[in-house]
């Protein structure tokens, strides 16, 4: 139970009996671990969709995948690589990306 209202700690309890305890719930929401969660959904938001993965399965050559990440959060990391793009140097440049963010 919360210690300043007499309602449990559920938001739109209907023991709730002062309309303060359902701002008072908002203002304590995700305290402790809120940065974290932050930079989890910011993180997740750069994640790869299905249709990128088919996008990058159909690719013939490491050029034509470079062409496809373009269109994702990944398009500007291997942009300025010359060609022929080696497997390497993506590996490479994928690790400095995840070092990066």
């Amino acid at each position: 139970r919360n210690r300043y209202f007499s309602c449990p700690r559920v938001l739109g309890h209907p023991g709730c009996r002062r309309s303060g305890s359902v701002a008072m719930e908002l203002s304590a929401f995700n305290i402790q671990h809120g940065f974290c969660e932050a930079v989890v959904r910011g993180l997740r938001s750069g994640f790869l969709g299905p249709e990128d993965y088919r996008r990058l399965a159909t690719s013939d050559t490491l050029d034509d995948m470079r062409s496809a990440l373009e269109e994702t959060d990944y398009g500007t990391f291997l942009q300025d690589e010359p060609s022929p793009l080696l497997v390497s140097t993506i590996s490479k440049k994928c690790y400095e990306k995840l070092a990066d963010e």
